[in-house]
């Protein structure tokens, strides 16, 4: 179950598990509430994808819900993330009783999940808690099970070709690069990069921001791109080559305000580029400073400038060393096979049969 089909954390992780193993267990069944860019890459891996207006009412998305399980007739049912339509489907599944593994991915602060946090308890068979933040906040409930995230780490590997990307972009062969990836949104940190960009490549001559991703902060990001900082403030909107553009990367940066557990920490480590991050979530268990990078206090600008600088002054060979360390972090511990394999085992528990 899934409750957008926009391109995001969510439904991408789902995809990841469905590819890495998850759909080869049963027939899968993947609900959505609106249509989007996602709805064929889920058919791609050869789900049927069933859609169910989110806008309607309550009452009546309950209904609509409550026919699409019930007419499956599935052994279990897979709540992904902490949403009505996930409340909808697992209250469904209970009522013919189905078992239910809801996956929270959510900060636990979150208005969203705070909300829906009590239907989790007593709907959900087994609740999948991606971040240590999340499983501290269900207490000693014996059916939580920590379960990070993980990463694709033969697609996101420092042996990425990034010669047609640095091309493409009119970056120098000798620049440095320091890349954000993700939503371009205030609550990712977007403000502070883009507050901190000028000064950062007004002091150093070398090096070139990439920003990429969509979001509201996009043309704000395009603005300033397009004035005295053209050439060397690369913003490029969605791309599909991200494991490209964190191999060619010296340096990652997420100043995010809030996180659960971000994926993109990983996958920036997975290509062996270290990051500067702010510590939310479960941030600071992949990016360990002075390990694998830095990770600052959150709401701080001032710190995580001083990070970013602090890194860009250290020799390239002591950097590379520490997206070494990252990369080895991600293959001991946070591979996307560990996860799926967690996950399908709680998923063959909860099953009435399998």
């Amino acid at each position: 179950m899934s409750h957008t089909a926009d391109v995001g954390g969510a439904p991408t992780s789902l995809l990841l598990l469905l590819e890495h193993g998850l759909a080869a267990h049963a027939r899968t069944t993947v609900l959505f509430g609106a249509d989007g860019p996602m709805v064929e890459r889920f058919r791609a891996v050869g789900v049927e994808v069933v859609q169910v207006d989110r806008t309607l009412s309550p009452l009546r998305r309950l209904s609509a819900v409550a026919r699409v399980v019930a007419g499956d007739r599935p052994d279990v049912v897979l709540a992904n993330c902490a949403v009505p339509l996930s409340r909808d489907a697992a209250a469904s599944a209970r009522a013919l009783g189905v078992g239910v593994v809801w996956i929270q991915r959510e900060s636990p602060d979150s208005v969203r999940s705070r909300k829906l946090m009590p239907w989790m308890r007593r709907l959900a068979t087994s609740i999948v808690a991606v971040a240590q933040p999340i499983r501290d906040a269900y207490g000693d409930d014996g059916r939580v099970v920590y379960v990070p995230n993980g990463v694709d780490a033969g697609r996101f590997t420092p042996a990425v070709a990034t010669g047609a990307l640095r091309a493409e972009l009119g970056i120098p062969d000798r620049a440095r690069v320091v890349a954000f990836v993700g939503l371009l949104h205030a609550s990712k940190g977007v403000d502070v990069l883009l507050d901190l960009v000028p000064d950062l490549l007004d002091s150093r001559p070398d090096v070139h921001m990439l920003l990429v991703g969509d979001g509201p902060l996009l043309p704000a990001a395009e603005a300033l791109a397009g004035g005295a900082l053209a050439g060397r403030l690369h913003v490029t909107g969605r791309r599909d080559d991200v494991p490209a553009v964190f191999a060619l990367a010296d340096l990652a940066v997420l100043p995010s305000t809030a996180e659960a557990f971000p994926r993109v920490a990983l996958e920036a480590l997975a290509c062996a580029t270290p990051m500067v991050a702010t510590d939310v979530g479960d941030t600071a268990v992949v990016v360990r400073d002075g390990v694998t990078g830095w990770c600052v206090a959150a709401g701080d600008p001032g710190a995580f400038a001083d990070a970013l600088a602090e890194a860009l002054d250290l020799p390239a060979e002591q950097l590379a060393a520490l997206g070494a360390n990252g990369r080895a972090l991600v293959l001991d511990q946070f591979t996307l096979e560990r996860t799926t394999a967690a996950v399908t085992d709680l998923l063959g528990a909860a099953a009435r049969r399998w």
